[in-house]
C-alpha cells in the first residue's frame, strides 16, 4: 500500500539520504518500498550496509538476492568493503576465524 500510495503521489517523500542497517536481512516488499521512494524523488541516496554471512532471515522474506544484485535493484552503486573489525579485540577476531 505504501509504494502504491508514493507512486500516486499521495504521499509526499522528500528524503535526501535513505540508510538501510542490516540490508541482507530485506525482503522483496521492502525492495519495492525503497525502490518507489527513490524514483519518486531523483536526488534521493540509498546508503545500505549489510553482511551476506550474516543473512538469518529468509524464512521471514529476505532474498539474499536483492544485496547480490544491487546494481541491478538500485541503479549505479559504488560498493566499499569494511576491512576492520571494531566489534571484537584482536584474540577473539583470531579465535573465531578459525571456524570460519
Amino acid at each position: 500500500m505504501a509504494c502504491l500510495a508514493i507512486n500516486n503521489n499521495e504521499i509526499e517523500t522528500s528524503f535526501k539520504y535513505i540508510l538501510v542497517d542490516e540490508f541482507q536481512d530485506i525482503s522483496q516488499d521492502r525492495k519495492r518500498l525503497l525502490q518507489a521512494m527513490l524514483s519518486h524523488n531523483e536526488d534521493t541516496k540509498l546508503f545500505a550496509v549489510g553482511d551476506d554471512w550474516q543473512s538469518i532471515y529468509r524464512f521471514a522474506g529476505s532474498g539474499m538476492d536483492i544485496m547480490t544484485r544491487f546494481t541491478e535493484n538500485f541503479g549505479v552503486t559504488d560498493q566499499n568493503f569494511l576491512t576492520q573489525n571494531f566489534r571484537s579485540d584482536q584474540g577473539i577476531v583470531n579465535v573465531s576465524s578459525e571456524f570460519i
